[in-house]
C-alpha cells in the first residue's frame, strides 16, 4: 500500500464506501451485468444487498474509455423482491445526491 495512487487512496478511504463494504447485512457485491462479456473494457453493474428493508447498493464501472449512458433495470437490483418503483441515488464518488429519486 505504499506506492498507490491518490484515485485509490481517495476510494479505499471514503467512509461511505467503507460503510457500504462493511454493512453488518454482510452480503457481497454480485455482478448483473456486463455489456459485452468478450470485452473486457465495457460496462459492468454489481449489486449487493445492503440491511434495511430494501436497501440496495450499486456500481457502475465505466472500463471504456469515452463516457457512456447505461441504464439499470429494476430486476437487477431487487432479487425478485418487490415491487418497489422508485429509489433515492447518491454518487459516493461526489458525495452528494443525485436528484431526488429515479423511476
Amino acid at each position: 500500500l505504499r506506492y498507490m495512487s491518490p484515485a485509490t487512496l481517495e476510494t479505499i478511504s471514503n467512509p461511505e464506501v467503507i460503510a457500504i463494504n462493511q454493512d453488518p447485512l454482510g452480503h457481497r457485491g454480485i455482478a448483473v451485468f456486463h455489456s459485452d462479456p468478450t470485452d473486457a473494457r465495457g460496462v459492468t453493474v454489481f449489486a449487493k444487498r445492503l440491511s434495511g428493508t430494501g436497501r440496495r447498493a450499486v456500481a457502475v464501472f465505466n472500463l471504456s474509455e469515452k463516457p457512456i449512458r447505461i441504464r439499470v433495470q429494476w430486476d437487477w437490483l431487487f432479487f425478485g423482491e418487490g415491487p418497489w418503483t422508485h429509489a433515492k441515488v447518491r454518487d459516493l464518488w461526489r458525495r452528494a445526491a443525485v436528484g431526488g429519486s429515479v423511476e
